[in-house]
Parts: structure tokens; sequence; C-alpha cells
């Protein structure tokens, strides 16, 4: 699984990593609940990490790809 966040900042992709059906589920959850009511996500990426604040993900894509 890789996830990738596009806003007005940029895009940024996640490390690849495998998840399981459940863990898959969990991360659906996690999005919607981080796009309404997140005040911010950290992303590890495979240089570093990046935190995007809440003005940033009501307004963000993300898009994951299994």
């Amino acid at each position: 699984m890789k996830l990738t966040i596009h806003c007005e900042r940029g895009s940024y992709s996640s490390k690849e990593t495998e998840l399981t059906e459940t863990q898959m589920g969990d991360l659906e959850n996690l999005i919607k609940g981080v796009c309404t009511n997140g005040e911010y996500f950290k992303l590890d990426t495979p240089s570093g990490y990046v935190v995007l604040g809440a003005a940033l993900l009501k307004s963000a894509a993300f898009v994951v790809e299994a």
C-alpha cells in the first residue's frame, strides 16, 4: 500500500507498506476522520516525514494504491 496526499502545497507519498484487509479498513476510517476533524496528519515518506495541518487536510485528496 502506498498513500499519496495531494494538497495546495504539493503532493506527498508514503513509504510502501503491506497491510491486511482489516488494516486497510482502519486506514479508510482514519482518513475519513482526519479529513473532517483532524488537527494534523503526519506522513512518513521515503526521505523523512511531512506534517499537514488542519487547513490543508480539509481540501486534500488522499490516494491509496493497494
